[in-house]
């Protein structure tokens, strides 16, 4: 899960210079904590965010955590999301998921966002709405 969140924050590193922030000092001075979460069904992952904070646990399903080329490609993507979370706390979901698969696309890994659907559809992740 490491080498998914390296990957995410190099794309975030090379597609997210619009905004105010500079993501490379950012992720520069920002620790990570990656582990399964069994308490949120209705998320691929979740970060926690606490203003101010340069420390972010980010919690994975257990569907997304198999070390399987595909789900692999899948987990950054959904990194991707957390960390325009962290480096944007003030943004909803309504600025965050268009965001999301913006940097995808342009990252390459738009098939990702497929394999993303395809888990929900099938049923083996749900969706909270957001």
């Amino acid at each position: 899960m490491a080498d998914c969140l390296e990957a995410a924050k190099a794309v975030m590193k090379t597609h997210h210079r619009f905004c105010t922030c500079d993501p490379e000092s950012f992720f520069r001075d920002t620790t990570y904590d990656v582990y399964i979460q069994r308490d949120r069904w209705d998320a691929y992952a979740y970060i926690t965010v606490g203003r101010g904070s340069r420390h972010f646990p980010i919690g994975v399903h257990p569907v997304l955590a198999e070390s399987v080329p595909w789900k692999q490609r899948a987990l950054t993507v959904v990194f991707m999301h957390e960390l325009l979370h962290a480096l944007h706390p003030e943004w909803g979901h309504e600025r965050i998921n268009p965001e999301q698969r913006l940097r995808a696309n342009k990252g390459g890994y738009a098939d990702a966002l497929v394999e993303l659907v395809r888990l929900w559809v099938n049923g083996k992740l749900l969706s909270c709405g957001s």
